[in-house]
């Protein structure tokens, strides 16, 4: 028999990018040709989808086989033929917005999941190299400060990491959302709040513009913060405008650092290798602190010469200061935000 030649695939449903909240519908396609001018063709279909497909000189279909393709008969047909006829089928995959481009995370390893699967959903080749990683710190403060809640009115976290780490302490101490019965939840944004809800602690304050700033901003519209006591989960680090502002809103603040941001150099050579080729279409960046040590770690000279995409206007900030040119800049501090912004910056209008 001659020699086989295989094709893999992933398939995404027609209807593949309608933004980043569309449920993305996968399937696959494992396609197999022999040389030969006449083909037979079988399969197993249902709901109107192929899912295997193989192609075969010589052999004949099995009596439970699909001989028929989008009603075609495929029992005796060319390659060339077949070929035009899976056309439609094959062809969805350069046509996705970001086929062809190639898009580095720099995001911490722990957090890279929902930026990955939403740019290789819209075509692109991903570059893993988190320039941070998240270190916890020692949790006994926090197990302190939360097995006395009842103290306080307010606690504020400012990402998921803040929440995974506050939900495990509590959970060390034997507490569950229960505990928080009293307490005000505040979350600088909404993967922030989903992340809380999953816990099932719903957020009485979201900003509408996902900084410390909109923080600020919407705290200072209550009339249930000034003389209150707020526990802030924080990392080691960050700006101090947050605290520095409900101090000044007339509250008592305990700041309480869990876990910092530290450099992660694990993917350093495949960047380097890729940036110094020109491979790069552009680099992500979500937070002042991966943009900082990105920098470090691929030196000031080289960081000058990639094309930024950045989350927000603090992250863009950051990155100018450091001299990275930052194109692209997400309109909302969202990862589907960012993704959007990708899009309509290398999709020709």
């Amino acid at each position: 028999m001659s020699a086989q030649v295989r094709l893999s695939l992933q398939r995404v449903s027609k209807s593949y990018w309608r933004g980043p909240h569309e449920t993305v519908v996968l399937r696959e396609i494992s396609l197999s040709v022999y040389e030969g001018e006449c083909v037979a063709v079988w399969g197993q279909r249902g709901s109107g989808k192929t899912t295997l497909l193989k192609v075969a000189a010589g052999l004949e279909a099995p009596e439970s086989g699909v001989v028929s393709f989008n009603d075609q008969d495929l029992r005796c047909m060319s390659r060339a033929q077949l070929v035009r006829l899976l056309r439609e089928e094959i062809g969805w995959f350069d046509r996705r917005p970001l086929f062809g481009r190639t898009i580095v995370v720099t995001r911490a390893r722990e957090q890279q999941s929902q930026l990955r699967v939403w740019l290789e959903a819209a075509g692109a080749n991903v570059i893993e190299a988190p320039a941070i990683r998240i270190e916890p710190l020692d949790q006994a403060p926090l197990r302190r400060a939360l097995a006395d809640i009842a103290r306080y009115q307010w606690l504020v976290v400012t990402s998921r990491n803040a929440v995974d780490m506050v939900w495990s302490a509590l959970r060390d101490l034997g507490l569950d959302a229960r505990a928080l019965a009293a307490t005000k939840l505040c979350a600088v944004g909404p993967a922030t709040a989903s992340a809380l809800l999953e816990h099932g602690l719903a957020v009485d304050v979201i900003p509408e513009r996902y900084v410390a700033e909109g923080v600020i901003e919407k705290l200072r519209e209550r009339d249930d913060v000034r003389g209150a006591r707020v526990l802030f989960a924080r990392a080691a680090g960050a700006r101090d405008l947050l605290p520095t502002a409900l101090r000044e809103m007339g509250t008592t603040v305990d700041e309480v650092e869990i876990y910092a941001a530290v450099p992660d150099l694990s993917g350093l050579d495949t960047l380097r290798d890729a940036v110094d080729a020109g491979r790069v279409d552009l680099v992500t960046f979500t937070s002042a602190s991966t943009v900082r040590y990105f920098v470090e770690a691929l030196g000031a000279e080289r960081a000058r010469t990639i094309r930024g995409a950045s989350m927000g206007p603090i992250t863009s900030d950051a990155a100018r200061s450091l001299g990275v040119p930052i194109e692209v800049e997400a309109p909302e501090s969202t990862i589907a935000s960012l993704v959007g912004a990708i899009i309509g910056h290398l999709v020709p209008a």
